[in-house]
């Protein structure tokens, strides 16, 4: 199910986003702002997965481990 979402935006980044559209780049200016959306999860998710990872690395994290695999072998047991 959709729920609809009415935002205020500058002139100018309006008539971005329709050029974008014109240019073909997205079919409407619903599909820009999921496809933004989509971008900024998947920015969030990389930030949290490298943060986890130097936690990791500096043996910081919840699992202490000197290696992936004992990492896992820890996690699953």
């Amino acid at each position: 199910m959709r729920t609809t979402m009415t935002i205020s935006l500058p002139k100018e980044m309006a008539k971005d986003i329709k050029k974008e559209i014109k240019k073909g780049s997205y079919a409407s200016s619903s599909e820009f702002f999921r496809n933004l959306i989509r971008q900024w999860k998947e920015d969030t998710l990389y930030k949290e997965l490298m943060e986890m990872r130097k936690e990791f690395e500096n043996n910081e994290g919840i699992i202490k481990a000197n290696s992936m695999e004992e990492a896992l072998k820890k996690y699953e047991s």
